[in-house]
């Protein structure tokens, strides 16, 4: 409708969203509220009990959250209790039962690969934008949590390094999934500007795109030169793409919002990162702004072990903190609980049983270590040995002894 619209997800979830001005919301927000609903909303309304399998090893109900149900694969039946999430390890033919107050409802689903999954776009599409906060400010964080979503829940944070145009042109704007005229929009005198999401999970960066909020014009708003950086500590950035005069002259055809899009691949990269940065150094000729309508990034998820190559394998439980583990080498089981670090000095496989608090994994989680895992030394020679810069600097040798967590100095 023209002021008011709503809609039901593949989880049988019921959205709405609208002017609370015409009144049409007040069965939301109450009786006589005037809040508008800029973004679908969910209003923890159902038309049933649904299960939906992601395509690669992950079933996700849609059902109340104190339903419980059960899953029968081969000659196994396993209680899956409240859980809404559930990891496979193995091909078969999956049948769930969820007990709800009012229905029961059965599905079946032969799967013949499991797989983690790849190239999905991130922040996800799907699931409702909760608790969303806003900042006009440089470096003002943006926080928003996505739930329900088929992957890629939890809590989000965005921000740029310039003050915003306008009063809600946000950072938060360039990942609401929202293609069209809700936009990231830097104030004026600021052709630059560096964009930064962080996620509640690692992917492995394929590809990444940006839209333009106007499919007939503004390409001098849109960026010309820029590079996209990862990061898991918001502070130490890895470079992993780089491009230049990307200017523009048409959006396609100039139907409609998609046609701006732009999309760019990312070679070489082996490495996940939660933290991502596209930084804007030149726009495409206008001295004021940077306008993006939204950001996507393309990547691959991680798996359940990895190993840093230097005796370090972790564990990742896909945002179940609650979750304990057991690890198994050959005969050997150690026994995680809620640790997600153990150190290692032998190649082999490693086969982690994972007992989630919120998720379900089911069958063991296999992982193995390939290259031989090594200790840090230090080396023979004086690739590590520091020298003053002159007799007359205060590099305190012959004074201090200093410490920086890798080398000692002893002048």
């Amino acid at each position: 409708g023209r002021h008011s619209c709503g809609c039901i997800d593949k989880f049988g979830q019921v959205y709405t969203w609208g002017d609370g001005d015409r009144g049409q919301q007040n069965w939301i927000h109450g009786t006589n509220s005037n809040n508008d609903i800029l973004v679908p909303t969910s209003n923890n309304l159902s038309v049933g009990s649904t299960i939906v399998f992601d395509g690669f090893d992950k079933y996700v109900f849609g059902k109340g959250s104190t339903s419980t149900s059960n899953v029968t694969f081969g000659s196994n039946t396993v209680s899956l209790d409240t859980k809404s999430e559930v990891f496979i390890t193995d091909p078969h033919t999956y049948k769930f039962k969820i007990m709800d107050t009012d229905s029961v409802t059965y599905t079946s689903n032969v799967v013949s690969t499991v797989s983690r999954p790849t190239e999905r776009v991130y922040p996800p599409k799907s699931g409702t934008h909760k608790n969303i906060t806003t900042s006009t400010s440089a470096n003002g964080d943006n926080t928003w949590t996505i739930d329900g979503a088929l992957y890629g829940s939890g809590d989000y944070k965005a921000s740029m390094n310039k003050n915003i145009n306008g009063t809600n042109e946000w950072a938060y704007n360039a990942f609401n999934g929202l293609i069209g005229y809700t936009h990231v929009h830097t104030d004026s005198g600021n052709p630059t500007a560096a964009i930064q999401l962080h996620m509640p999970q690692k992917i492995k960066l394929t590809k990444y795109a940006m839209y333009s909020r106007n499919f007939t014009g503004e390409y001098s708003y849109a960026p010309k030169d820029w590079k996209v950086y990862g990061s898991n500590d918001k502070t130490n950035w890895t470079e992993l793409d780089s491009r230049t005069n990307q200017t523009v002259t048409a959006w396609g055809s100039q139907l409609d919002h998609r046609d701006t899009k732009r999309e760019y691949t990312v070679t070489g990269n082996t490495k996940y990162f939660s933290s991502y940065k596209l930084d804007v150094t030149a726009n495409g000729g206008d001295g004021n702004y940077v306008v993006i309508s939204q950001i996507e990034y393309y990547g691959d998820e991680q798996g359940f072990l990895s190993d840093d190559g230097y005796g370090k394998l972790t564990l990742d439980v896909k945002g179940d903190t609650g979750a304990t583990s057991n690890i198994t080498f050959h005969s050997n089981t150690y026994v995680m609980g809620a640790a997600r670090d153990l150190y290692i000095k032998d190649t082999g496989e490693y086969s982690a049983d994972i007992y989630g608090s919120s998720k379900h994994f089911l069958g063991s989680k296999t992982h193995t270590v390939s290259a031989n895992a090594t200790e840090l030394v230090w080396n023979s020679n004086e690739t590590q040995v520091f020298h003053p810069g002159s007799v007359t600097t205060e590099d305190l040798f012959g004074n201090a002894v200093a410490f920086d967590g890798n080398y000692a100095i002893i002048g």
